[in-house]
């Protein structure tokens, strides 16, 4: 097997993880939804809306802000992984890994500063997935090879164009 059919199965693989990770951001972006919408249907009323304490409102406009991001990087990461098993769009794809390790970071922070669950097990099985997948994509992105990989398949699609 030579070096480009690895670099080519790597990012195959890469593509593949990118699903699996969206999917599972997929579902807990949907638990969050089902409950907004839930909530928001059992309020029901503005006058019902402005009775709410102030918690509860700062509890929901926060919930609905989490779903839309995360609805936000499940697109991201299908469209990261699309173009990982084409070998187009390398800097987004580069992007998207660095929004995943700083989602990682940022999420494990908040986790340590406000203990939500007390095992940091729970924390680690949760954000260390984007930290994972999101270094190792930063990794195989920036190899020469890869690079010039991306190179040959843009000079190729404009060679398709042009004839």
């Amino acid at each position: 097997m030579t070096s480009e059919e690895k670099d080519i199965r790597r990012l195959h693989l890469l593509g593949i993880f990118h699903y699996v990770l969206g999917g599972c951001i997929s579902l807990g972006a949907y638990f969050l939804s089902s409950y907004l919408i839930t909530y928001i249907v059992r309020i029901g009323t503005w006058a019902r809306w402005e009775k709410l304490r102030t918690f509860e409102r700062e509890l929901t406009v926060t919930t609905a802000i989490l779903a839309l991001l995360s609805w936000g990087l499940v697109i991201c990461l299908l469209i990261s992984g699309q173009e990982l098993r084409q070998c187009k769009g390398r800097i987004f794809s580069t992007v998207v890994a660095g929004i995943m390790c700083v989602v990682s970071l940022v999420g494990i922070a908040i986790m340590f500063r406000f203990p939500i669950f007390d095992n940091p097990i729970v924390v680690s099985l949760i954000f260390v997935p984007f930290l994972g997948l999101g270094t190792s994509t930063l990794i195989t992105l920036n190899k020469k090879s890869i690079k010039e990989l991306y190179q040959n398949n843009l000079q190729h699609l404009r060679n398709l164009r042009t004839n």
